[in-house]
């Protein structure tokens, strides 16, 4: 007996399968799928449900569920890969003993975060330290 929707694929979805499929053999090494991908994959998820674009695209059906779920509480991101961040001031904050304090995170496009404190004032070059993160990916 034949399975349930098994039938032609959507021009869609035979669209996006072909786009990963043009990346997987374009990309050098074990490269991470880029977020223009994502975000077409995760609209199409939204249109065509979320197992059936995994298995056309060749995705973990889980990550694609985490991305569709981050989608719609994510931070801007830069939109131009290895873009300079402007300046951004960091205000101190006041603890309850006086001290004062920072702390930041940043996530990259993958979404790996990096997350740098301190209760005094920073002795390390937090840019530095950010675009060494966000570049060296």
């Amino acid at each position: 007996m034949p399975r349930k929707g098994t039938g032609a694929l959507p021009v869609e979805l035979l669209g996006l399968r072909g786009q990963f499929e043009r990346w997987r053999c374009s990309r050098v090494g074990r490269s991470r799928v880029p977020g223009e991908l994502w975000d077409l994959a995760t609209r199409m998820a939204e249109r065509h449900g979320l197992s059936r674009v995994a298995r056309v695209a060749g995705l973990n059906v889980w990550v694609l569920r985490r991305r569709m779920a981050g989608a719609d509480r994510a931070a801007p991101t830069m939109e131009t890969p290895g873009a300079a961040a402007g300046f951004v001031e960091v205000r101190p904050l006041a603890s309850a003993l006086g001290q004062t304090g920072w702390r930041i995170e940043v996530r990259d496009r993958s979404g790996a975060r990096l997350r740098v404190g301190s209760l005094g004032p920073a002795p390390l070059d937090v840019v530095a330290l950010v675009a060494a993160f966000v570049g060296g990916r």
